[in-house]
């Protein structure tokens, strides 16, 4: 503070007082332009009647413009504020703070707005303003500035000046795109800066949540690969810092987990991991998930927005024993954690899904293509990785695979979720609420073995007419194979021999060619596949059902004839909100983050 303040702070201290109101509603005029007293007042927690009479005596001075629309600041009302700034920031004691964090944090320079942005939301603004102007100044010509999507980047954005120009600059967005708000994904305030900056920009033309096989595929498309390049080179990263309470909803984080992150002092988060007040990172959400197969095991470690960092796979080798089996499982998790360069200290809860009747403590009670007779799964494998068994979780392998799909998949998070999964058999998964339907005997879920035709086609579970035994992909192969038997023209008994054998293309692909019986056989199955779901829909109502399994591969030929009879067949035909379904996005990473996800939300 100069000598001229401490001198008018002693001698007549109700001065800076005055100046700070004034200075504070000049900045809101700034900030929120056009506004009226009465929002001005209620912004600032002052009366209208002082509000009325501070405003008059800015615009006697010529530094707002009062109209019917409301008010707004002028030209010579904006140099006065750039002007008292640092003043200001001394007054108020803001110049203090930011040298006691600067040294606190370890960092050259920090800059704070004044301002309670729980009690008044424009001080977002000013943050992007402040955020911008000091952006401009350490940005130099070719750099490589990669930024994040969110509110407060779109407001970094809006805060850019035009009259600087950085042509030999380019903007690259950090994350693929999310959500449906376009105005604050990364894409589009890539595009806006580089506008305003005259420089150059790159395009991220991915899903921020994608598994990682579609992940890799994607990432050596040219274009894709061409802009993660530029990331990986940045000189500069922009990127915002939530609040950890906000983060905490935001990412459905569970009671439990949500309270013990908040029990360690978190106040913020970014990243996936959040800190306390001294910056110190106090919870990472790295979780392990495994998929235990008849095949192969996989581990993979997952981030918090759903990211595979790191994964490793060994064959099941099945039958076996399970004290073997669970002595391969640790070692494909250390190998995970080693591929994800963390260490098991940075993991906080480990999932596994497996085939079978898994129960509350952890046992999977019988799994016939593994030979497990009540296997003690969660004290085994806690022992083994080296984690107390309340963080350890273990679920059924279907589940998991609805579990991914709902939160990090083609669910986008929705409470209210089946998927089910067109393979060998019919698999199933159902969310209600969030959390996994298990039942009584924690063998839920099962719709693949629901009767579609009374005294039907044999099933492998022992009953008749199942679902599985009409939509699973054998049920399709079986069916393909006797109308082959009954048309001997048909040009499925060339596609057949082309490839090998019969399997869930084969009719498909005699379909698309106009063989009568592909087209036959394909109708049918189609009708199988829609009455499940439509016995799904109408039992359930869930906002979404999620079609997975090798057979989804026919995309749109197979998932708009579903829809439409969904459609026309529905008890709920005349409702307004509909189930929706979609096919799966995950592929054979839905089962792993699925699993990653029970320590967060069962």
């Amino acid at each position: 503070m100069n000598n001229l303040l401490k001198m008018q702070q002693k001698l007549i201290p109700q001065v800076l007082d005055i100046m700070t109101r004034r200075y504070s509603i000049l900045r809101e005029i700034y900030l929120n332009e056009t506004i009226g007293r009465r929002s001005l007042a209620n912004m600032l927690g002052l009366s209208e009647r002082i509000v009325r009479s501070e405003t008059e005596v800015l615009r006697e001075q010529g530094l707002i413009n009062v109209e019917t629309s409301g008010m707004n600041i002028t030209e010579e009302g904006i140099k006065l504020l750039e002007g008292l700034k640092e003043t200001m920031n001394e007054v108020m004691g803001l110049s203090t703070l930011e040298d006691r964090l600067t040294q606190l944090l370890g960092i050259k320079k920090v800059i704070l707005v004044p301002g309670d942005y729980e009690k008044n939301k424009s001080v977002l603004i000013d943050v992007g303003r402040s955020a911008a102007s000091h952006f401009t100044h350490i940005l130099h010509d070719h750099d490589i500035v990669s930024i994040t999507g969110g509110t407060t980047m779109a407001e970094f954005s809006k805060g850019l000046k035009h009259d600087k120009k950085f042509e030999n600059v380019t903007i690259a967005p950090a994350r693929g795109s999310v959500g449906l708000n376009v105005e604050i994904q990364s894409n589009n305030i890539a595009a806006d800066i580089s506008k305003k900056l005259h420089s150059q920009y790159a395009l991220l033309n991915l899903p921020d949540k994608l598994g990682k096989e579609s992940m890799m595929m994607l990432a050596q498309e040219p274009e894709i690969k061409k802009t993660l390049d530029l990331v990986s080179k940045s000189d500069i990263v922009v990127f915002g810092v939530g609040r950890a309470d906000e983060m905490i909803l935001r990412r459905n984080l569970s009671k439990e987990v949500a309270q013990e992150i908040l029990d360690k002092g978190a106040v913020c988060e970014s990243f996936g991991y959040y800190f306390n007040k001294s910056g110190e990172i106090v919870y990472r959400l790295n979780t392990i998930g495994i998929d235990l197969g008849g095949t192969n095991i996989v581990a993979s470690v997952v981030d918090d927005d759903y990211n595979i960092i790191g994964t490793s796979k060994t064959p099941t080798n099945s039958p076996r024993s399970a004290d073997e089996i669970f002595d391969d499982i640790a070692d494909v998790c250390e190998e995970a954690v080693k591929t994800a360069g963390l260490t098991m200290e940075d993991i906080d809860s480990v999932g596994m899904g497996t085939p079978g009747t898994v129960n509350q403590d952890g046992v999977i009670e019988f799994a016939n293509n593994l030979a497990f007779n009540n296997v003690p799964a969660r004290t085994m494998l806690a022992k083994r990785i080296n984690k107390p068994e309340e963080k350890v979780f273990i679920e059924n392998d279907a589940n998991c695979a609805a579990l991914g799909e709902a939160y990090a998949g083609c669910g986008n998070g929705a409470k209210d979720f089946v998927a089910v999964t067109l393979g060998t058999g019919v698999g199933s998964g159902v969310i209600i609420g969030g959390k996994i339907v298990n039942g009584v005997n924690y063998a839920g879920g099962e719709c693949g073995h629901m009767v579609i035709v009374v005294d039907g086609e044999q099933c492998s579970c022992g009953r008749k007419g199942c679902w599985e035994a009409y939509a699973s992909a054998t049920a399709l192969i079986r069916q393909t194979k006797k109308a082959m038997e009954e048309y001997p023209d048909s040009l499925m008994h060339k596609l057949a021999k082309e490839e090998g054998k019969v399997s869930g293309r084969t009719a498909f692909d005699a379909m698309r060619l106009g063989d009568i019986a592909g087209i036959k056989v394909v109708d049918d199955y189609i009708k199988y596949v829609a009455c499940g779901l439509i016995n799904i829909v109408n039992a359930l109502q869930p906002e979404i059902i999620c079609i997975g399994g090798g057979i989804c591969n026919e995309g749109e030929t197979l998932m708009k004839p579903l829809r439409r009879f969904v459609q026309s067949e529905r008890y709920s035909i005349h409702s307004k909100i509909q189930t929706k379904i979609v096919k799966a996005e995950l592929g054979n990473d839905a089962g792993v983050i699925g699993a990653a996800l029970l320590g967060k939300v069962k």
